[in-house]
């Protein structure tokens, strides 16, 4: 399916650039964003610089050209921290000496509340009620999710199927968020949300050691998003990398 807008005219009236040019700048555009975003999040988290980044990446894809980068750069902040902060509070006994924080040691819950009190310090200051609600929902389905993993007898079992199809839940309300954000309308808005939860559900599978379905994977590079074919292509390639390492 592909998911079009037309392009309007530029503001001097002149013709749109080539798609292939207007791929490239987006391409170039949002990756140093995603670089922006890693490096505001290794100042409070350093045990990955970068990472999968698929939550960030599924913002920019869902909400067009229509943020500003200043609040893209919030806003996937505040979402790569979120999913930060549901992974480090897997293991509430780990503890080491958090790179943000110099030699002070702090437990990973403590690491993971700091990461949750910034994150949404962050959306407060976005200033879109409607967004946090979004991301709250999406939250409870991630710990509904760790719940469900953790009573599972087996991670590839019928439970730990459950488990994987809560977490995925997450990337739905990132790109529901980056929809609400970018104006698109609803029917655009359901594939966005079901092709994100489709690309979440496959990288928690990676993550817990699965083999994505391969029938999804080329379901997700058939579906052409917006023309950010190019973009939705690299988010793939990161599909099942770490989204952090522990020191």
């Amino acid at each position: 399916m592909s998911l079009t807008h037309a392009m309007p005219p530029d503001l001097d009236g002149s013709a749109n650039p080539s798609p292939d040019t207007a791929m490239t700048a987006d391409v170039t555009r949002h990756e140093a964003l995603l670089s922006r975003m890693a490096a505001q999040v290794s100042a409070f988290d350093g045990s990955l610089p970068g990472g999968a980044l698929l939550g960030p990446r599924i913002l920019l894809i869902a909400a067009q050209e229509r943020l500003t980068d200043e609040r893209l750069l919030r806003l996937g902040t505040a979402i790569e921290m979120t999913r930060r902060a549901t992974i480090v509070h897997r293991d509430p006994k780990r503890e080491g000496p958090w790179e943000g924080f110099g030699e002070v040691r702090f437990s990973q819950t403590l690491l993971g509340d700091v990461l949750l009190s910034e994150s949404f310090r962050l959306l407060a200051l976005d200033g879109e009620p409607r967004t946090v609600q979004i991301l709250a929902r999406a939250m409870a389905g991630v710990a509904a999710g760790e719940l469900e993993r953790h009573t599972a007898d087996t991670e590839d079992g019928e439970d730990g199927e459950a488990a994987l199809h809560l977490q995925s839940a997450f990337y739905e309300g990132v790109a529901a968020t980056g929809a609400l954000l970018g104006g698109l309308n609803p029917d655009d808005t359901d594939r966005y949300k079901e092709w994100a939860r489709a690309a979440g559900a496959c990288h928690e599978r990676a993550l817990a050691g699965l083999t994505p379905p391969a029938e999804t994977l080329a379901r997700l590079r058939r579906e052409s998003l917006t023309g950010t074919g190019a973009f939705s292509e690299r988010l793939l390639e990161r599909l099942g990398t770490p989204d952090i390492v522990w020191p």
